[in-house]
């Protein structure tokens, strides 16, 4: 094996093996050298392909828990442009605190919206990303703690014995199952970022030692020219680098705010050699330190930090007291421990009921763990100067738990809070192999063994995570005490539309805790659905009595209180959803309806159109803006807002209904009939669209249909006096009096201007052959409503039965301008031009409606009415080949 370059003392850069070669015969029997650079490159392209391969199952897993508030439920991270004002946006809503990995969601958001292939791909890229890192760290540390008193098996690794154990180390932290909280669990990019600058910034802050040392040494020795002094000021660029990834890593998440004593503590262990005389010197320092962290905790906490530790969920909800936190932290540490060693995924859960401590001695742990905690401290003490890393490793652990797990009253237990700690943990098997097996073959084999054992749970675990109703089913199992598993699995479950399961897990999470808000919220939720408001209603204040600051229970609280006309009480709770969450968009299309029921239209589309700068697509908001600008007698505007509520969601019924009904108030008889049609296949109970179909299918000459429909309506909507009106007048065309038209001039005596009504009593006189009368009731019929089509048409044949040509081409004309389709207008026009003789412009118009569409070439081939064309040559022309 190549000879390590001798280094003295603490003040030199460090082996360079930039040049050198591993001789792996040693290991694996006979075998060319490999280069320090190929070995390197091999072991980072494994550790990309392993990271990928164990995570490659994750890909479709869904949105989670606190992923709904900080992700999917968050219109601020919305980006919809790479623009300064949409930056600011993204990190102001929830997460704020925590701009930088807020605004990598927003990224997510801007490329590919969301698309979860994008969001797991850049978790999983981040943690390759820290992988790596880790790696180079543990090597520039291994390289630095090998030149040192009591730096242990450091000292005997060699140049392929530190790139062997940064790699396993990098390994065992990669593939542990214990990670994949941080991966997976999308939200946790903050946690898994913030790792990833932290330990960025220390390998820049060592490597910027490193390059300081060596432009000491060149300056020392009177070596250094213009260029080396140049080169001597450029180490200053590392640790600017170092400032920034702090930055970025605080930027992340607050926990980062450990760095600067981490800094500090790596500067003493590997730079001074531990030296006393050094750390009395920087006490002033160590104050400054002092005094960041203090800035950075009231930065986020505020001048009250009480009053912030008041909001924390858990805390605020009585789950636990400040003494009783502080005393289980010890056991969970140590629980913490355990987990990083053996991270079976029977043994991993997402929402863990550890239980609490109450005293020393309850539960009977809590002393022993304590004891165990100190005894940790004391050991580290102790093996600082015999076995430097070893300390370090122990002090790592505890020291990045500090902020987690100490008097923030944070939720009791998360793996995720063990990403960062577990480390350098994970550096501590391979060291003890190497110092304990001599053989370097079974050293790489016991690793590689633990690290394809932690792969493969990893995968498993990842398993589950792939569909909620599985994950949650999963914390039921682990924490079958715990009322939030059974809500939250209720909740999976009721996304699925398994409503029976979800409410039966509602009600097990209140027999467990009466007093679990979200359980109340969600019974709360099914009961509004179900139409039951009055229980609904009971179900959101008790949770509001739990807890006061929930915003999604007023917003939904208000919701059920407009459908028993309580308007001003639920725009009181619609507000105070608001002033706890400004951003809560959706909010403000509930505003919107509570304001068009007080009848302030204006207002009204103000908070439906705020609500669409956020939320573009969501549907109700178009659908309610719709409703208000028809009040507002905007009719384009509204069918706009149909249209596109139509586009976001092809089954919404109303949006059917009211866009067919603005359709037939144009004339556009064909298409409203569509639409009103697919509103009823959705919604039966729609009275509104029984009604107009049974409109459109009088004007269309389909009375039976039409009384089946206004029977319908009133059948749904015994109050609906429009249906019962249409009804009336339906039955009185049915009428079987002597003469047929007495029923229905009878009913006009009532309804003189009903045009409806005009139009029947036309139509029975044209089965009576009294086409002077016809065409009296076809006019009054469209002065009265301009666009009835159907009318428009019969008023144009009945003046051509009368031979009134001139008149049936007039009425044709305006026929095909009501609606441009209607071939048959076409076709019309053709055989009056013809029975008067007039070839060309039948022949020409002929052309229109075979342009247009018709299509009965054999009423074309043998019209008697066509006879005075027959001849042209024109006419045989279009008629060939058919």
């Amino acid at each position: 094996m190549a000879k390590s370059k001798k280094i003295d003392g603490a003040g030199d850069e460090g082996t360079d093996l930039s040049d050198e070669q591993i001789d792996v015969r040693s290991t694996f029997g006979p075998a060319a050298p490999i280069k320090i650079d190929t070995y390197q490159a091999l072991c980072l392209l494994v550790l990309i392909a392993v990271g990928f391969l164990i995570y490659s199952n994750i890909f479709q897993s869904p949105f989670i828990f606190d992923d709904y508030l900080i992700i999917k439920n968050n219109p601020s991270i919305r980006m919809e442009e790479l623009s300064l004002s949409d930056v600011v946006t993204a990190v102001s809503g929830p997460g704020s605190n925590r701009p930088i990995s807020t605004f990598s969601f927003a990224l997510n958001y801007y490329f590919d919206g969301y698309n979860l292939f994008g969001w797991h791909l850049a978790n999983i890229v981040v943690h390759i990303i820290t992988g790596i890192l880790l790696f180079f760290f543990l090597k520039t540390t291994l390289q630095i703690a090998g030149r040192l008193n009591g730096n242990g098996v450091a000292s005997s690794l060699g140049s392929k014995g530190i790139l062997t154990v940064s790699g396993l180390s990098a390994f065992l932290w990669l593939a542990n199952p214990v990670q994949t909280q941080s991966v997976t669990y999308i939200v946790q990019r903050m946690n898994s970022m913030a790792a990833m600058f932290f330990i960025l910034a220390l390998l820049l802050y060592a490597k910027g030692r490193l390059a300081g040392q060596k432009a000491k040494q060149a300056i020392d020795m009177k070596a250094a020219d213009g260029r080396s002094k140049l080169r001597a000021r450029k180490h200053y660029l590392w640790y600017l680098g170092c400032i920034l990834a702090g930055i970025l890593a605080l930027g992340s998440k607050e926990s980062s705010a450990s760095l600067p004593f981490f800094i500090f503590l790596y500067e003493w262990y590997f730079f001074q050699d531990l030296s006393k005389k050094w750390l009395k010197k920087q006490m002033i320092y160590i104050a400054a330190i002092g005094i960041l962290f203090i800035l950075v905790a009231l930065l986020h906490l505020g001048l009250d930090p009480w009053e912030k530790f008041k909001n924390l969920r858990d805390f605020s909800e009585g789950h636990f007291t400040l003494g009783q936190r502080l005393l289980t932290q010890a056991r969970v540490v140590l629980y913490y421990l355990s987990l990083i060693f053996y991270p079976n995924p029977s043994r991993l859960n997402l929402d863990y009921d550890f239980p609490l401590s109450g005293s020393l001695i309850n539960p009977l742990t809590t002393l022993p763990a304590l004891i165990g905690i100190i005894g940790l401290v004391v050991l580290a003490i102790f093996l600082a100067r015999k076995q430097r890393l070893a300390s370090f490793c122990i002090l790592w652990f505890l020291g990045n738990l500090v902020i987690e797990s100490s008097v923030i009253p944070l939720a009791i237990i998360f793996e995720h809070r063990i990403y960062l700690p577990s480390m350098f943990i994970c550096l501590l098997p391979p060291l003890l192999f190497y110092r304990y097996i001599k053989h370097e073959w079974l050293t790489a084999a016991i690793s590689c063994l633990l690290i394809m054992v932690s792969s493969y749970w990893t995968y498993e675990r990842n398993r589950i995570w792939r569909d909620d109703i599985a994950l949650w089913t999963d914390c039921t199992k682990k924490s079958p005490h715990k009322a939030r598993t059974y809500s939250n699995l209720g909740v999976a479950q009721k996304k699925q539309d398994l409503v029976d399961e979800a409410f039966q897990n509602f009600l097990i999470a209140l027999q467990l805790d009466p007093d679990f808000a979200d359980a109340q919220f969600n019974l709360g939720i099914i009961f509004n659905e179900q139409e039951k408001t009055d229980e609904a209603i009971a179900h959101f204040r008790r949770a509001i009595d739990i807890r006061p600051n929930f915003a999604e229970v007023h917003n939904n609280l208000g919701v059920a209180l407009l459908k028993q006309d309580k308007t001003n009480e639920a725009i009181e709770h619609f507000l105070i959803a608001l002033q706890l969450r400004p951003n809560y968009t959706e909010v403000h299309n509930n505003l919107g309806l509570a304001y068009v029921k007080q009848g302030k239209i204006n207002t009204a589309i103000e908070n439906f159109r705020k609500t669409l700068q956020v939320l573009p697509e969501l549907v109700e908001a178009h659908f309610n803006l719709g409703d208000a600008l028809l009040m507002q007698g905007k009719t384009e505007q509204a069918i706009f807002r149909f249209q596109k509520t139509l586009q976001l969601d092809p089954d919404h019924a109303g949006a059917h209904n009211n866009l067919g009904g603005q359709l037939l108030n144009q004339g556009q008889l064909d298409e409203a009939l569509k639409h009103l049609t697919r509103a009823v296949s959705i919604n039966p109970k729609m009275a509104e669209a029984h009604n107009n179909i049974g409109i459109i299918l009088i004007q269309q000459g389909d009375l039976k249909g039409a009384l089946t429909h206004f029977q319908d309506a009133v059948r749904i909507k015994p109050d609906f006096q429009l249906a019962q009106n249409n009804l009336q007048k339906a039955l009185a065309i049915r009428g079987e009096g002597d003469p047929e038209a007495e029923n229905i001039q009878t009913a006009l005596k009532e309804i003189p201007d009903d045009p409806e009504l005009h139009y029947q009593l036309g139509n029975v006189y044209i089965r009576k052959g009294n086409l002077p009368k016809a065409i009296a009731e076809f006019e009054k019929t469209m002065e009265l409503q301009p666009t009835f089509l159907a009318a428009q048409n019969n008023l144009a044949l009945s003046y051509a039965a009368n031979q009134q040509y001139e008149q049936a081409l007039v009425a044709f004309k305006k026929l095909i301008e009501l609606d441009p389709a209607n071939t048959g207008a076409y076709y019309n026009i053709a055989v009056l031009y013809a029975l008067q003789n007039r070839v060309p412009e039948a022949i020409d118009w002929l052309k229109q409606a075979v342009d247009k569409g018709y299509q009965n070439w054999r009423l074309i081939k043998n019209d008697k009415d066509l006879a005075n064309i027959r001849d042209s040559e024109e006419y045989k022309k279009l008629v060939e080949g058919h």
